[in-house]
């Protein structure tokens, strides 16, 4: 049939026309009834079938599969997503002042006139509440050890004490208990002072003891009699160089090179230099660095002249 025909064949001389000139496609056509035949209508009492509405079939059908997964959520690298989130005050709001609310009912007494109100008066006592004041106090060693033995020393009738039936026990003078007996009795002789902290007061009077002992110079050794001390040092960081993070590093043998003298050896190793280096093959090592004789001379030439360290003179 040609695009252009736009008469309307009934189904019979639809038929013929396909048979005598089959077309290259495979269209699906609807019966058209023709303008001469009556249309016959349906009886009322009776469900008449309906035919089929394609007079040529389908010879290929291909319907698409179920999706195998579920959906996804897929990152998108085009479009930042966090502009539709990303809050940004607006300079009304940031100019905005809100009211401090002072009323007497919120449990807020605020007095914005009178600065000194809530100076603090160091010469009135501090009343802390019941149940402040019992998280304060300090704890009793003596009353938590005799709640501890009366915990333990309560009877239980179904339990026994163990009771090892054996000659062992019976014997005397055996050496490893009288060692132990030995070394537990100087423990306690050497350590007298253990109860010194059973009360409040007894550790205040150490803490101020611990001050008074600090400000008494030491001029003798603690065990070597005759040694006396030279020179006091007072024991501080150092505060330019506290920053900089630092490693111990230590050799199995000396570092420096060999066939110097001693001086010009601990010279360069005192001006070495480790660093972290990596090599082609991605692996990491520690390079430690040694400056030569005439790096040593340029650096002592440039002390004596007062020049600072510059990269050309290395």
């Amino acid at each position: 049939l040609s695009s252009f025909d736009l008469r309307l064949w009934n189904c019979e001389d639809l038929r013929l026309r396909l048979a005598l000139n089959p077309p290259s496609l495979i269209f699906e056509v609807c019966c058209v009834p023709s303008m001469s035949q009556p249309i016959q209508k349906p009886l009322s009492g009776k469900h008449k079938s309906r035919g089929p509405d394609f007079i040529c079939k389908s010879r290929f059908r291909n319907t698409l599969p179920d999706v195998p997964f579920n959906a996804k959520f897929l990152p998108c690298p085009f479009v930042e997503l966090e502009r539709f989130i990303d809050y940004k005050p607006t300079s009304l709001e940031m100019e905005y002042k809100y009211n401090v609310q002072c009323e007497m009912d919120m449990g807020l007494n605020l007095d914005l006139i009178d600065p000194n109100t809530y100076k603090a008066n160091p010469n009135m006592e501090i009343q802390l509440a019941e149940k402040d004041a019992i998280l304060l106090e300090d704890e009793d060693s003596n009353t938590r050890q005799i709640k501890r033995s009366a915990q333990h020393s309560k009877v239980v009738p179904w339990m026994r004490k163990t009771q090892y039936i054996s000659s062992e026990f019976n014997r005397f003078g055996v050496a490893a208990d009288r060692q132990e007996i030995k070394v537990g009795y100087n423990l306690t002789k050497n350590k007298e002072n253990l109860n010194i902290f059973r009360d409040r007061q007894s550790l205040i009077n150490l803490i101020k003891k611990l001050f008074e002992d600090s400000k008494v110079p030491i001029r003798k050794h603690f065990s070597k009699k005759g040694v006396t001390a030279v020179e006091e040092i007072p024991i501080l960081p150092d505060f330019e160089l506290w920053r900089f993070p630092f490693a111990l590093v230590q050799f199995d043998a000396d570092p420096s090179p060999v066939g110097f003298e001693p001086e010009l050896r601990d010279s360069m190793v005192t001006q070495s230099h480790i660093k972290g280096m990596q090599d082609d093959g991605g692996e990491q090592f520690v390079a430690y660095f040694v400056p030569t004789v005439e790096t040593l001379q340029k650096r002592l030439d440039d002390k004596e002249m007062g020049r600072s360290f510059t990269e050309s003179t290395v």
